[in-house]
């Protein structure tokens, strides 16, 4: 199939429309000259079909990338000279229809239509951004304004919500409310604040909330705290993921003081780190005489060490 076929496939631009190609091997860009007939308009202010062309401006269209021979990636741009018509009844005046761009926009039709593609699938902002050569803001703005999932509309009896960090709308952290039992991502707040948290809870009565039995989070007291008043009726749980982890450090804090402590055995417990980590259950038996070598240099660290595998143990219970 020639290219301009492929054009016409992929850009809604006819390619008798197209009047000439531009390949720049330098800034890796293939520019398409475009020009559409002349055509009776009906003026979109009084109806009238007397109407002429006022002029021409050239409008720069983005049409995403390709992949073409002697390269890996190339831009595809659209230099669109776009009729400015007036109507002779009442003077408005008004651009020519096309099929292939909207009004005030860079990017043509195509390339949004790609993206809400790609943004039902498992692809990243930033790879959906590169293909189609757009900003990853610009992703994340069509995102926006294409799916609108809401609130849902109820609260399951176990309530799940964490933070993470991210960088929707100019924010470090954002909130993730899930259901546990049924493994499924109920909503995502944009931000992790006091109002956040209010706002959003206070969409659901306080009838729903009152069903909500166990609230799941980490044991940080900004969450617990706001949740008391939410759900006033609701256990509080510590889940299990941020338990491990605090178990974790704790041992690796012990680890590193006996460290600095035993000068002799020092560097042969750094070296055991990645030992020390791992489930006694899943050593080896050379593993597990490495790791009695290492905790009899130290009581602190083999009570430590004991600590962390009853937890382990009580965790995977």
């Amino acid at each position: 199939m020639p290219t301009l076929d492929y054009t016409e496939l992929f850009t809604n631009i006819k390619t008798k429309f197209i009047h000439d190609i531009v390949l720049d091997e330098e800034r890796k860009t293939v520019t398409f000259y475009i020009k559409l007939p002349r055509k009776p308009h009906i003026c979109p202010k009084c109806g009238s079909v007397h109407t002429e062309v006022k002029g021409y401006y050239t409008r720069t269209i983005k049409l995403g990338t390709d992949v073409i021979p002697s390269f890996t990636k190339i831009q595809k741009i659209g230099k669109y000279n776009q009729r400015r018509y007036r109507c002779n009844s009442c003077g408005k005046t008004f651009n020519e229809n096309n099929r292939f761009i909207d009004k005030h926009l860079q990017m043509s039709k195509a390339v949004i239509a790609r993206m809400v593609y790609q943004l039902q699938g498992t692809h990243s902002y930033t790879d959906i951004a590169n293909e189609v050569n757009v900003s990853v803001t610009t992703v994340i703005r069509t995102f926006n304004k294409t799916f609108n999932f809401g609130i849902p509309e109820y609260l399951p009896a176990t309530l799940a919500i964490d933070e993470f960090r991210g960088n929707a709308g100019g924010h470090k952290f954002q909130v993730i409310i899930t259901d546990p039992k049924a493994r499924r991502v109920l909503d995502i707040l944009p931000e992790r604040s006091e109002v956040a948290l209010y706002n959003y809870f206070t969409q659901f009565s306080e009838q729903k909330r009152s069903n909500v039995r166990y609230l799941v989070m980490d044991m940080s007291e900004f969450f617990r705290s706001k949740m008391r008043r939410l759900f006033p009726k609701a256990t509080i749980i510590a889940d299990r993921f941020h338990l491990v982890r605090l178990v974790g450090w704790g041992f690796e804090n012990v680890r590193k003081r006996e460290q600095k402590r035993l000068k002799n055995s020092g560097p042969y417990i750094k070296r055991s780190r990645k030992l020390c980590r791992k489930a006694f259950r899943t050593l080896s038996e050379g593993e597990r005489i490495r790791l009695f070598e290492v905790l009899r240099n130290s009581d602190d660290l083999k009570k430590a060490y004991a600590l962390k595998h009853y937890f382990e143990h009580l965790f995977a219970a």
